[in-house]
């Protein structure tokens, strides 16, 4: 082999071991944001679960608001727990999984989702440009 081409194959070589190290790095980035992101969520599930908890305490036993409350609190308890006791890849195949189960259930529920976000992000009425 030249030495042209040997100094070719071994920029080559050296590049990719830099775009692999660049690509784990990156990786190991994103999987401790989502892990944070996870962990927030969870930490936001249970203090509405508190607060759902709470809601039904003070509710009267026999309204239904009281059957109500406790029963989105325990199922926001549940789900927080989850959210906290799973990795990020059981829960992506989770989602992979119920997403090809219920397809159109899932496309509503991303539906739903955007149009909060939008919401969300869109300037106040009175703030319009």
């Amino acid at each position: 082999m030249s030495t042209p081409t040997r100094t070719l194959k071994k920029n080559l070589d050296d590049t990719r071991e830099a775009a692999l190290r660049t690509a784990g790095s990156a990786a190991d980035v994103a999987s401790d944001a989502l892990s944070g992101a996870r962990d927030a969520l969870s930490e936001s599930g249970e203090r509405l679960s508190d607060t759902l908890r709470r809601a039904a305490e003070r509710a009267d036993p026999k309204a239904i608001q009281h059957g109500v409350s406790a029963a989105v609190s325990s199922g926001v308890a549940a789900t927080a727990d989850m959210l906290r006791d799973r990795s990020l890849s059981d829960l992506a195949a989770d989602v992979r999984g119920s997403a090809q189960r219920h397809p159109g259930l899932f496309m509503l529920g991303a539906a739903v989702a955007g149009f909060a976000l939008a919401r969300l992000l869109a300037p106040a009425p009175g703030r319009r440009p």
